[in-house]
């Protein structure tokens, strides 16, 4: 696992709901066997 980065930004404001996950808007850096799903605020470590 020392190859794997994952560098995400949020620029919305406000607050999310205490169990919901939160979406980031940006990802900046993506290296290894890593993917993020914007559209639900997954990580997923494959």
């Amino acid at each position: 696992m020392s190859d794997i980065a994952l560098q995400i930004e949020r620029n919305s404001d406000g607050c999310n709901n205490r169990r919901a996950n939160v979406i980031f808007e940006i990802v900046v850096f993506l290296a290894g066997n890593i993917s993020y799903n914007n559209a639900t605020g997954v990580i997923t470590f494959n």
